[in-house]
Parts: structure tokens; sequence; C-alpha cells
């Protein structure tokens, strides 16, 4: 049975059903208010789903529901893509589903049927992500991290877009100097990433995900210094600016669609039905503009990199699988570490790599300066912990 509690979380295919409701039984939103016993401005934030308050979302979906003679099951069911948030986000970044429309060419008519819970196609949700500036995980709900938005934290900011606590616009780069070396590796980051990063500085573990499908866990012992650098900031002269992986304007989804796409010729990358052809051009586009050869996107989507407190960097195509009884890999010390905030003696730990050909690493995390990680690699596994440990807390 569907609680009220889960139409809050999937309020965006919530108010799009309850006006596809309306419409059907011809109710005007000034009768729906005076029968559920609710203020417009409420069903507004209800049919747009940007309601902020669970407690207030959950009382007055009630009202609305006893005065239809509908239960939860009724707006969600089993449909097949209820857990998106397509609507919602739409409504906070102010666009139009006339904009989505014309931006996707997903018509109207079925840019509402998507909103509300019906099914798309891979390639429609990458286009509709793509749209809203944001990531294919965004917008079905399935990350770990918050959601990086493809806008200058500072436009939303002057803008007063009221973006979900789960979204985060651009902020600037995150630079990291291990000991023993002078190169500082540079990383795009959101505000939130900048936020976070702030208050655990202090310590042992720090995890960092970031705007170019990378996330990083710094050993804190053997890291020399933490640098911040605002997007409004100059470039800094005397560091190694200059990297493959420093591309914060590359949309997110374009990653995302990497991964559907085979790193081969414009030929057999057309083959794919995954990926629309707009996108794909797109794609085709930021890698030509970055010059991205085979041996970069190998390195974006696929390889961990641990960076050694002697000055070595070893890459390893890492295999991320979700284990419950694997208590020391990676997701592991990620997971601990920014869900529970447990890196004491963290450091001290014997990571243990399995890689795609089979065979095992176990590395010493004392002589480990930070690991560079793929993210749409290990998200996926972090976020099934999350989920599994979410059911263990309602069970």
């Amino acid at each position: 049975m569907i609680q009220n509690e889960a139409l809050f979380l999937n309020q965006g295919v919530i108010g799009a059903k309850l006006e596809q409701i309306m419409t059907q039984r011809a109710l005007a939103k000034y009768r729906l208010c005076q029968g559920a016993g609710i203020s417009r401005p409420t069903l507004d934030k209800i049919l747009s789903g940007t309601v902020t308050s669970k407690t207030n979302y959950e009382k007055h979906i009630g009202k609305i529901l006893t005065y239809l003679g509908l239960s939860a099951e009724d707006l969600l069911g089993d449909r097949p893509n209820r857990l998106n948030r397509i609507r919602g986000l739409r409504n906070k970044l102010r666009m139009d589903i006339d904009f989505v429309a014309e931006e996707t060419g997903i018509s109207k008519q079925e840019l509402t049927k998507i909103e509300s819970g019906d099914e798309a196609t891979p390639a429609q949700i990458k286009d509709i992500a793509l749209s809203l500036s944001t990531s294919v995980a965004g917008i079905q709900g399935k990350e770990f991290f918050p959601v990086p938005v493809m806008m200058p934290e500072e436009i939303l900011m002057a803008y007063k877009y009221d973006l979900p606590e789960y979204m985060s616009g651009y902020w600037g780069s995150v630079g990291i100097r291990i000991k023993g070396g002078d190169d500082c590796f540079w990383y795009p980051i959101t505000n939130a990433a900048r936020s976070d990063l702030k208050k655990v500085i202090h310590s042992e573990v720090i995890v960092i995900p970031c705007m170019n499908n990378r996330v990083l866990v710094l050993n804190m012992k053997n890291i020399n210094e933490v640098i911040l650098l605002d997007d409004a900031c100059d470039s800094p002269g005397s560091d190694s600016w200059s990297s493959p992986i420093n591309h914060e304007d590359v949309p997110q989804v374009v990653y995302d669609a990497l991964y559907d796409l085979p790193i081969c010729s414009d030929e057999q990358i057309d083959a794919r039905q995954d990926v629309s052809p707009a996108l794909q051009a797109l794609t085709r586009q930021v890698i030509k503009e970055l010059d991205w050869d085979e041996d970069t996107l190998l390195h974006l989507l696929y390889r961990t990199i641990i960076h050694f407190t002697d000055g070595r960097n070893i890459e390893k195509y890492v295999q991320y699988d979700f284990d419950a009884n694997n208590i020391s890999g990676l997701d592991e010390l990620i997971f601990s570490v920014y869900m529970m905030a447990a890196d004491q003696d963290q450091a001290n730990k014997i990571i243990e790599l399995e890689e795609s050909g089979g065979e095992k690493s176990f590395i010493n995390f004392e002589n480990v300066s930070f690991f560079d990680i793929p993210l749409r690699e290990i998200e996926p596994i972090l976020r099934e912990e999350y989920e599994q440990m979410c059911a263990m807390d309602d069970a």
C-alpha cells in the first residue's frame, strides 16, 4: 500500500496526474480548492510539484484525495516512470512545458504523460535532462551526491531560483596538492560540494564529488593543501591548471550519453538508439572542442586513479559491484565517511579493489594521498547501499 509520504517524494508525478484528473472531470481549480478546503496558492504548488514542507504536503494531499475519492494507489500505482522529478524541477527553474518540448523535440502531450509517470525511452530521459541542465540521476531521483545543475550558483541566486536541496549550481574549482609534489590537481565543484568541504576540512578523510564525472577520496594526512577557487577568480598562474578533467562547462548528461555510446567512429555512434541524434551531435562536438582522445575518454569514464605519497599515479579499471559482505572496498569507505561521518581510523584501512579482469589489489590507504574515481561508476552502488540502509531503518 502506497502511503501519503511516498506521494511527497514523487510530487512532480502527482501534480501532473492531478491535472489530468481535473481535466477529465472538468474540475476547475477554484472548485477543487473549495471542496478540499485548501488555498489556491497551496493547490498551485501541489500541481507544480514544488511544495517544500513534507508535513504540509501530506496534510493537503490527504484533503484532495478525500474530496476526489481517490487513494495514493490511484495516483501512483505501478506507473513505470513514477520516480521522476521532471515537473518539479522544471517549475523550480521556471521553464514552461512548451520550452522543454521545443528543446527536446518531444510533444507537449507526450511530455505531460511522462511527467505524470508514463514510460519514457532512455533517449527521451537524456534529452529532458539536457533541457533542464542536469543529469539523468537528477531527474530520476537516483543520485547519492547532490546533483549538479549546469548554471553558476551566482546566477541561480541572482534570479532567486529555489532549487531543491538535492541540487546545486556550479561554484568554482578545488585544487589538491599532495605532500612531496609541486603540481596541483584541479576539479570543478558545485556550491554544495564547497559548503560540505568547508564543514569537514579538519577530518582525516574527505569525500568530494566533482562536476567532471569524478569523486575524490582524500587522505588528509598526505595532503599539503586544499585550495578553493571561486569561478570569479583568475586562473592560478603558477599552478598546473591545464588538465583533461577540469571541464566545468560540459553538460552533465553528456557523461550519461558517453556511457551509452561506443568510443569509436561516428557511423557506429549513430547506430545507437539510447541517445538521440541531437545529443549524439552535442557529445561529438564536446569531444572535438575539448580534444578528448580515446585515452582521455577511458580515463573520464572508467579508470580509477590512485595517487600515492611517493609520487606514483596508478590507473586501474576497478569493478564496482554492490556486495553487502564487502566491508573494505572504496564504496564502503565513501559511504561510511560521506553518510556516517565516520572518518576516524579510516586512513589506516586496507582497501580492496577488484579489477574488471578479476584480479584483486589490496591498497594500504596510509600510503595513498587520494583516490580519483569515476562518479557514474560508483554512484549507483552507493545509492543501492543507501536504499538498503533506509529499508532496514523502515523494517
